[in-house]
């Protein structure tokens, strides 16, 4: 306990610091792996790769539900396309390119190419959520690559299992198709069902404690990662679908749902990087250099980006926008994951196949995380103004016969610098309290919003509906300005 206790709080400090020094936290806490670890102080010693598979299995659920949960259907719906298309094509484009590179340019061997192309075809859902959420991009990018991080790894780990499996065994095309079929179809199914029943559950069950819904919420997630594997499907995608179904059922209890289990995912991130550093020893990591060195110039400059053209040249995006989703194409915690599947599986190269992947993600994540911002700014990109960018969260006052919803006013959103009278919401939805700069206050019609407002929005209980606030929101987007 003491030891966990520690490895949190040395995580968290890790974190704040990184944050600070605008670095991706992912590098810090895999440092403080390696730190503590036999090739460092020597403080823990490490080397079961399969519990280390399981650990960190548990823990990217955790942080694909918890991204799901982040998702809301109406932005998933328009970006589906690209999302899906990155998700697929992508991945194999990238694997393709990779692999084959690494053949030409390495004296590697043929398989090991193959996983090597499929380990890190996936950009990674922890690192792509913690640095574009919130990030002041438009938001069919952030929406785009939030989406494309949540989907690629069921098809990252298909690819990663058949290529360590076709090293021993003998695969044809047909048993591709069906064992993909099977995972992505299956647990799309089984992420649906699981995440809609499970939303009206939390969205609807009359439970003792407030809490009680943000347990049943991750019981929910758990079942769908469980009931898919049972059945052969993709835990990881139904995990993530549900978490989607859970967000847009349970609105009433959305804003408990999230921060729970935001904070959950957090912890497990901490946990998984550390587990992932000690579990490496940086002595042997120069051994294979050379080999990292050209996977990651390939895959960032060479195979991203013709992955994205191939994926979104037919949904209308525009150098600028295909440029920066090549560049933010971060790989993190995933591809060092299913490097492990190449050392549980007693694969000849699974040592140097988790060095050269540890490799990539490191320099992949300092080079390209801290990045993000100044190649946003170069190519002239910034956040869309409008209610779109306001996140809605509505929440029953408990035994209290109201329902409240909050947002945020941005600088730009156009409700800033109106006066209430000028723009009033439609009956019944009334601002009823405005928290700004510390402090909060009943307004009346003279009030003028300013940037950083909280509104408070208040209705009858049951009646405060989502669609609501964005018709008026919408309405005061197309009025024109007043003084």
């Amino acid at each position: 306990m003491l030891g966990v206790g520690a490895l949190l709080l040395l995580g968290v400090l890790a974190a704040s610091i990184a944050a600070r020094l605008r670095v991706p936290s992912l590098v810090l806490v895999l440092g403080l792996g390696v730190l503590v670890a036999d090739d460092g102080l020597g403080w823990v010693s490490f080397d079961d790769a399969e519990l280390a598979q399981n650990l960190s299995v548990l823990a990217l659920v955790v942080i694909l539900y918890e991204g799901g949960l982040a998702t809301r259907t109406s932005d998933l719906r328009r970006v589906i396309g690209p999302a899906l298309a990155l998700s697929t094509i992508g991945v194999v484009a990238t694997a393709a390119v990779v692999a084959g590179a690494v053949m030409l340019l390495t004296d590697v061997s043929t398989s090991t190419a193959w996983i090597l192309g499929a380990v890190v075809a996936s950009t990674d859902a922890a690192a792509v959520f913690s640095t574009v959420r919130g990030a002041p991009l438009p938001r069919r990018l952030t929406e785009t690559l939030a989406a494309e991080s949540g989907m690629n790894d069921p098809l990252a780990v298909l690819l990663t299992v058949g290529t360590v499996a076709a090293v021993t065994q003998d695969i044809g095309a047909a048993d591709w198709v069906v064992f993909g079929v099977q995972q992505l179809g299956l647990g799309l199914v089984v992420g649906v069902v699981v995440g809609v029943v499970g939303g009206w559950l939390v969205g609807h069950a009359r439970l003792t404690a407030p809490t009680f819904h943000q347990v049943l919420a991750l019981a929910v997630g758990a079942a769908a990662y469980g009931l898919a594997v049972l059945v052969g499907g993709s835990g990881f995608l139904a995990a993530f679908v549900a978490g989607v179904a859970v967000s847009h059922l349970s609105p009433n209890h959305r804003r408990g749902v999230r921060t729970f289990h935001q904070g959950l995912a957090e912890t497990a991130q901490i946990g998984l990087f550390f587990l992932l550093g000690v579990l490496v020893f940086p002595s042997e990591l120069l051994v294979d250099a050379a080999i990292a060195l050209v996977v990651a110039v390939v895959l960032v400059l060479v195979a991203r980006p013709v992955a994205v053209v191939l994926s979104l040249f037919a949904f209308r995006f525009s150098i600028r926008e295909l440029t920066f989703v090549s560049w933010a194409g971060l790989r993190g915690a995933v591809p060092i994951v299913l490097a492990t599947f190449a050392l549980t599986a007693g694969n000849p190269d699974g040592r140097l196949v988790f060095d050269v992947v540890f490799f990539v993600v490191v320099i992949s994540t300092i080079v390209q995380g801290t990045t993000l911002a100044p190649v946003a700014r170069w190519l002239g990109l910034r956040r869309d103004a409008g209610p779109a960018d306001m996140t809605i969260e509505i929440t029953p006052l408990g035994s209290s016969d109201a329902d409240v919803a909050e947002l945020e006013l941005d600088d730009d959103h156009p409700l800033v610098g109106r006066t209430i009278a000028a723009v009033a919401p439609p009956p019944p939805l009334r601002v009823v309290l405005i928290g700004r700069v510390g402090h909060t206050f009943a307004p009346d019609g003279s009030t003028r919003f300013e940037p950083g407002d909280v509104l408070v929005l208040g209705v009858s209980a049951g009646t405060l509906d989502v669609r609501m606030i964005e018709l008026w929101l919408a309405s005061v987007v197309a009025a024109p300005p007043t003084g």
